[in-house]
C-alpha cells in the first residue's frame, strides 16, 4: 500500500505523558526549533529526499517519488533531529482535497513521544492554513480512543448527519453521456474561479464558505489540472464540479447546476469527465459527503447512486476542524 493511501487501519499513537507545548504560529516552520523530545527538533516540509527514511518508519507502506508527486497540494511535514538532520523522528501526511484539507495520523520513530506528534499535527495544519484552506478533515475508526482525543485537542469535532459515498475508479467507466446542443463541457480555468464562486454562492445546500476564495480556487485548479469541470451555455457558466485529490483518494467538494439547466445531464457529464482525469492520475476512489442540510436528500442520494457511487459500509468517525 502506498504511504499516501487513506489508512484503513490507524496506528495507535504513543501518547506518552508529557507537558503540552505551545508551538506558536508556525508561520515559518522551516526555521522554527522545538524541544518536545528532550532534544532540539526541526520541522520542515516533507520532500523526496526524506522518502527513504520515511519508508523505514512505516515499513508497511510503499513510499516513493511518484507518491509524493501524485499528492497534489502537499502540506506534509517531517521532524528531524537538529544535531543530525538525517535522523527522522516522525512525519505526517497532509494535503488538500480540492478546497478542503485532509490530515493523516503521524508516524513516529520508536521512543519518540506524543509531543512530537502534536508538533507535526500543528505544523501541518498551519501549512494548510497558509494555503488558504479553511476546513480540514480526518477519518479514524475509534471515536472514543486516545487517537480521537489527540485530534479533539486541535479542535476537530465529529460531524453528524453526513453520509459518506464513494465511487470505485478502478472499475471500467460506463459510456459517457452526450450533452444537449448548446452546452460545452470543459476543464475549469484559473480565470473562471470568481465566476464559479459567484455561481455557487447563492445555493445554501452547497454551503460555500467565506474562506473559499478566488485565490484558493485558482491554486486548486493549478494543482489539480482537469479535475474541476464547468459547463458553458451561451457564453456563461451554468454548472461546476469542484474537487481534488491527495494520494489515491479524491473528493468531490461541490457540484452545482443552475436551476434552469437541471435535468440536462450536466452533473453526470462533469463527474464523468473529472473521473477520467482522476483515473489517469492514478486515483482509485472518489468520495463525496451528502450533508444533512440538503433540501432533497433522497433525490441527491438517488442521483449519485445512479452514477455508481456506493455508501461506505465501514463506519469511520469523520472529524472536521475550521482552520480560519
Amino acid at each position: 500500500m502506498n504511504v499516501f493511501a487513506w489508512y484503513e487501519e490507524w496506528p495507535k499513537l504513543p501518547l506518552a505523558s508529557c507537558t503540552h507545548l505551545s508551538t506558536g504560529s508556525f508561520q515559518t516552520p522551516n526555521s522554527e526549533l522545538f524541544r518536545p523530545t528532550g532534544r532540539i527538533m526541526q520541522i520542515t516540509k516533507l520532500s523526496a529526499a526524506h522518502l527513504p527514511k520515511c519508508a523505514a518508519l512505516a515499513p508497511n507502506f510503499d513510499v516513493d517519488d511518484a507518491a509524493l508527486q501524485r499528492a497534489g497540494v502537499n502540506a506534509s511535514v517531517v521532524a528531524v533531529a537538529d544535531d543530525d538532520p538525517e535522523q527522522i523522528l516522525g512525519f505526517l501526511l497532509a494535503g488538500s482535497l480540492g478546497v478542503r484539507g485532509v490530515v493523516h495520523a503521524p508516524q513516529l520513530a520508536p521512543g519518540v513521544n506524543g509531543c512530537t506528534a502534536e508538533t507535526l499535527r500543528d505544523a501541518a495544519l498551519n501549512e494548510l492554513r497558509g494555503m488558504g484552506v479553511g476546513r480540514c478533515h480526518h477519518l479514524h475508526p475509534e471515536p472514543d480512543s486516545a487517537h480521537a482525543s489527540f485530534w479533539h485537542e486541535a479542535r476537530f469535532a465529529p460531524q453528524a448527519g453526513e453520509l459518506l459515498l464513494e465511487l470505485d475508479l478502478t472499475r471500467a467507466p460506463a459510456e459517457h453521456v452526450v450533452l444537449p446542443a448548446g452546452y460545452t463541457l470543459r476543464p475549469m480555468r484559473v480565470e473562471d474561479a470568481q465566476e464559479v464562486i459567484d455561481l455557487m454562492s447563492g445555493d445554501p445546500v452547497l454551503a460555500v464558505a467565506g474562506w473559499e476564495s478566488e485565490k484558493l480556487f485558482q491554486s486548486m485548479v493549478t494543482a489539480h489540472p482537469g479535475v474541476c469541470q464547468v459547463v458553458e451555455y451561451e457564453g456563461r457558466l451554468v454548472s461546476a464540479f469542484v474537487g481534488g485529490y491527495f494520494g489515491h483518494r479524491a473528493t468531490n467538494t461541490h457540484t452545482f447546476v443552475a436551476k434552469e439547466h437541471r435535468r440536462s445531464e450536466l452533473g453526470r457529464a462533469m463527474t464523468e469527465a473529472a473521473a477520467d482525469v482522476l483515473r489517469r492520475a492514478g486515483v482509485t476512489v472518489l468520495h463525496l459527503m451528502l450533508t444533512s442540510n440538503n433540501t432533497s436528500p433522497q433525490k441527491a442520494f438517488g442521483f449519485w447512486m445512479h452514477l455508481g457511487f456506493e455508501v461506505v459500509d465501514r463506519d469511520p468517525s469523520f472529524l472536521e476542524a475550521d482552520l480560519i
